[in-house]
């Protein structure tokens, strides 16, 4: 967009040299004019003499109102061409603009990018600790499952021996 816009400014500059070199045109057809026209009026002095000379001043002014004519059907090219460029940098300035904004957007968005990163790295390694917990705690249901049934084991155990222990006393106290 840089180059894009340093183009413009060549362009506008390259236009008002071209409208300066019609400007000098159209003075030099002017001036030309103004010769022809003094030429004339010398050609008339002369009266029979300058009838040749008058001729040659009357192409001469027939030249410059050509050139004149030609020079001002340039300058309106020149001045909607300067006008278009210019139109054309102003263009070309918004574009360099807008690029220079979605340059900006899409810096935010990576910022944002790298922060969803972060967090979805941030949840896997905390997914990882909740999913030792969870083995940990497994581990020690799956230990404390085996106390309870030892524990089951053991109270049946003592309950049988009291039982027992029961019969041997009503055994004794009946002897």
């Amino acid at each position: 967009m840089t180059g894009l816009h340093e183009r413009m400014r060549q362009l506008q500059g390259k236009s008002h040299e071209i409208g300066q070199v019609v400007t000098l045109v159209e003075n030099v057809s002017y001036q030309t004019k103004l010769l022809a026209i003094n030429a004339s009026v010398e050609a008339a002095r002369a009266g029979v003499a300058g009838k040749g000379f008058a001729v040659v001043a009357q192409e001469v002014r027939a030249l410059a109102a050509r050139s004149e004519s030609a020079s001002r059907r340039i300058q309106a090219i020149v001045e909607a061409s300067v006008a278009e460029i210019d139109e054309g940098g102003l263009v070309a300035e918004r574009a360099a603009t807008a690029v220079r904004q979605a340059d900006a957007e899409i810096e935010a968005v990576n910022r944002i990018m790298g922060e969803i990163v972060d967090l979805v790295h941030d949840g896997q390694s905390r997914s990882r600790e909740v999913l030792d917990i969870t083995r940990d705690v497994e581990q020690a249901a799956t230990g404390n499952a085996r106390l309870v049934e030892q524990l089951s084991e053991a109270s049946a155990g003592l309950r049988d021996q009291g039982d027992s222990l029961k019969r041997s006393v009503r055994h004794l106290e009946f002897c």
